[in-house]
């Protein structure tokens, strides 16, 4: 399988700081980008991880809506002459007139813990390290109208490790991904033959999550909620908790044994150090909160005990 030389003419569309490492991939490897289509207003739609872009050398085509449902959208669009549409960073389904603007393919990747198939939807980074899960099944694809339900051109498995949180799994996203595009629009002649259909039977979908989904129920286990914090961490709405009227967002934070007998009770801080990281008292053990911020001014002290929600565990077997 050799490289192509094309002067196909690429655009990529997305919103965030993983669309602005694959233009930087993609330029670095000698292909030229064409255009850039990215929203306007992305505080509007509460974009995760918005890039401002800016000196990338590519046109810009900015839009309004994330459905792309206005006719300035559509009239913008329509007059662009792609041979390929890249989709990476942009958070909703693309509507098949948009699909369509590619006279090769719309090409798109996906992930989950599980293969094609299953674990299709949202969220599916922060679902794997909620649930613990040791590796991640990524996969590029002609996109169809529907969701992640398209022919498939190449397929990868990537650890997660202890260490990762959700920044470690977007930047091997980002480089997986990228390395996929590459491969696709430079090998064209090979991938639209080699694209394989999706059985769409026994198909499993993940939920999205919103940032109340983040509240910390103190009865889970240290792991289970230092699991959640991780897949919660900065650039994403943080998991949190409640002291009295104060809201308490910790980034980061591990299961801590110790060989203690503390009365305490699930949800009370039992330690606090003089740097104010704090230890928690959780189901089966405890939980050390490394990095926190506050609504308002928070002082953690001894005793004080945080509200709990009741947010129960995602069942897994579903997907």
């Amino acid at each position: 399988m050799s490289l192509e030389k094309t002067k196909n003419k690429i655009a990529i569309i997305g919103n965030q700081s993983i669309t602005k490492y694959l233009i930087n991939y993609l330029q670095n490897k000698g292909i030229k980008i064409n255009y850039l289509i990215t929203l306007k207003n992305k505080k509007k739609y509460n974009v995760t991880d918005p890039y401002n872009f800016k000196n990338e050398k590519i046109k810009i085509i900015e839009v309004e809506t994330y459905s792309l449902i206005s006719k300035n959208d559509k009239k913008k669009l329509k007059q662009l002459d792609i041979d390929f549409l890249i989709v990476f960073g942009w958070s909703r389904l693309i509507p098949q007139w948009t699909l369509e603007l590619a006279k090769k393919s719309t090409i798109g990747v996906h992930a989950g813990i599980l293969s094609p198939p299953r674990s299709r939807g949202r969220a599916v980074f922060n679902w794997a390290l909620i649930g613990g899960f040791k590796k991640m099944i990524y996969y590029a694809m002609r996109l169809k109208s529907g969701i992640d339900n398209g022919d498939i051109f190449e397929k990868k498995t990537c650890k997660i490790n202890l260490y990762d949180d959700i920044e470690s799994l977007y930047f091997k996203n980002s480089i997986i991904s990228s390395e996929f595009f590459f491969k696709i629009i430079t090998n064209w002649k090979f991938y639209s033959k080699k694209a394989r259909k999706q059985n769409n039977s026994g198909s499993s979908y993940f939920p999205k999550r919103n940032p109340d989904d983040g509240f910390i129920n103190w009865r889970f286990s240290s792991l289970e909620i230092s699991n959640l914090v991780r897949a919660l961490k900065t650039p994403y709405p943080n998991a949190f908790t409640f002291y009295k009227s104060k809201k308490i967002y910790i980034n980061d934070a591990i299961p801590f044994e110790i060989n203690t007998k503390i009365k305490c009770e699930i949800g009370e801080i039992v330690e606090v150090f003089p740097n104010n990281k704090f230890v928690v008292r959780c189901n089966n053990s405890f939980l050390l909160v490394k990095n926190f911020t506050s609504s308002k001014k928070f002082n953690p002290l001894n005793g004080m005990k945080f509200k709990s929600s009741n947010i129960s565990k995602f069942n897994y077997k579903k997907i």
